[in-house]
């Protein structure tokens, strides 16, 4: 209560202030604990990280990593196990169009619990667009295959996770890559 009453003796202006530090404080928290933003610090060990040189898309040595083949990113290893190319997805979903199954094994190759979120994931077309992974339809399809997750997910270290990601594709969606954010390293989806 006295909250309310410090407010409703607040003017319009300062309300609004503190409203914009509340909000920039909870997008700072948001950012450091899942490890998109660090002070630059030590890191505990003594040593300072190495800088992460920035890479384009697609631009790990030009080919996408082969279907079935694993590939890092970061200090994650990425194998594709599968892709589906459904109308529906367990938990209720229906396609617009067609959705884009992918499943995944994930290992982190790291000593700290990393975080995979669903903008991390996408699916890029030959044409350039990028679709990302539908958290709500992930959560769904993957409830559905026990000893699965779906983004947002933490994966801890040296564990292996299948993960399994849903996106909604237009049929006219071709020549599709998972496109892995943070070194932008590209996959195969093609497993002939």
């Amino acid at each position: 209560m006295a909250v309310l009453e410090l407010a409703k003796r607040m003017s319009p202006l300062q309300r609004y202030a503190v409203l914009v530090v509340v909000v920039v404080v909870a997008v700072a928290l948001y950012l450091f604990f899942t490890g998109q933003f660090s002070s630059g610090g030590d890191d505990g060990g003594g040593q300072q990280a190495e800088p992460v040189e920035p890479v384009a898309p697609g631009a790990q040595g030009g080919a996408p990593v082969a279907y079935g083949e694993s590939g890092r990113v970061g200090a994650i290893d990425f194998t594709v196990d599968e892709v589906d190319y459904p109308t529906e997805v367990a938990g209720g979903g229906i396609a617009v169009e067609r959705f884009g199954l992918v499943r995944l094994r994930a290992v982190n190759r790291s000593d700290s619990p990393v975080l995979l979120a669903p903008q991390m994931l996408q699916l890029a077309a030959s044409d350039g667009r990028r679709f990302a992974a539908d958290a709500e339809l992930s959560l769904g399809a993957a409830a559905a295959v026990p000893g699965s997750v779906a983004p947002p997910a933490t994966l801890q270290p040296g564990l292996a996770t299948n993960v399994i990601a849903v996106f909604q594709l237009p049929n006219d969606a071709g020549g599709l890559v998972l496109r892995l954010q943070g070194a932008w390293v590209d996959f195969d989806l093609d497993g002939d």
